[in-house]
């Protein structure tokens, strides 16, 4: 999972500490247990243990640091962050369900007959189903609240590009449907 680096070095998260980070690699099998039976993810465990390790790093660097036991001290630390990931998780699904029962409520209300609650209904899918896996993900995101700036460290690109390429997504879609 982690290598092993002999000296202070800065990443995503901030400063990594050679020692934080040895201690990190002695606790992953709890730590990847933890993450699997919580988020059952090995790669967000993954990301979330070099963020404990960061800012355990960072706590340690203080001066008057409550850094007692490292160990002890990182392995909270991850637990408060999977936590707080499932929790976050948990309310993104729930948000999620109940956006797509709004967006069906809102076409249901707007309908007239059966007939036209189930055209629309019809509708729905089939644009969902003509978006490509990204542009379907990104927009249950936006959808949720999330900004084009909250997607940068699961998408790897700036903001910018980011929303470049979704509203260039969207209008390749909206170009092949005009199409037929």
């Amino acid at each position: 999972m982690l290598v092993d680096i002999p000296i202070t070095y800065k990443d995503e998260f901030g400063e990594i500490d050679a020692n934080v980070l040895r201690e990190a690699q002695s606790i992953w099998r709890y730590c990847q247990k933890l993450a699997l039976d919580i988020l059952k993810d090995e790669q967000i465990g993954q990301m979330l243990m070099m963020r404990a390790v960061a800012k355990v790093s960072e706590k340690s660097r203080e001066e008057n640091s409550t850094v007692n036991h490292l160990r002890s001290y990182l392995f909270t630390t991850f637990q408060h962050l999977v936590f707080a990931e499932a929790k976050k998780q948990f309310r993104h699904q729930e948000l999620r369900e109940k956006y797509f029962e709004s967006l069906e409520d809102l076409f249901q209300n707007n309908a007239n007959s059966e007939e036209e609650k189930i055209c629309r209904r019809i509708l729905i899918k089939e644009i969902e189903a003509k978006m490509d896996e990204w542009t379907k993900k990104v927009s249950q995101f936006l959808e949720l609240g999330y900004k084009f700036e909250d997607l940068v460290p699961k998408y790897g690109s700036a903001a910018n590009v980011i929303r470049a390429k979704y509203s260039r997504k969207l209008r390749e879609l909206a170009e092949s449907i005009r199409e037929k």
